[in-house]
């Protein structure tokens, strides 16, 4: 009884794994999945590292995404896109430009 119960808990704290794939269609969306990409997309499977338990003493919360000078040029950069964008992809633009101020 004692090697059933621990073979049950054993086997309930195995790791899953699952494999996660990356597709961007033609107007450059991108979409994850867990089946395979079709042709038409480019992409593949995406390689996924583990990562290390919290409160073993490191730094717990991420660093931030960038300086506020890297910000600004990003901003900048989808501004300039956005006015030399055909109407269709200004909207995809807009969206990826909310935090811009």
């Amino acid at each position: 009884m004692r090697t059933l119960a621990l073979t049950v808990l054993l086997l309930a704290c195995a790791p899953a794994y699952a494999q996660i794939y990356k597709c961007v269609d033609a107007r450059g969306v991108t979409q994850y999945s867990d089946k395979p990409v079709p042709p038409s997309c480019k992409g593949g499977a995406v390689k996924i590292r583990a990562t290390p338990p919290t409160g073993t003493g490191g730094q717990s919360v991420p660093p931030a995404a960038g300086t506020a000078a890297e910000l600004n040029r990003r901003c900048a950069r989808m501004m300039q896109e956005h006015k030399s964008a055909e109407p269709g992809r200004r909207e995809e633009l807009r969206e990826q430009a909310r935090g811009c101020a």
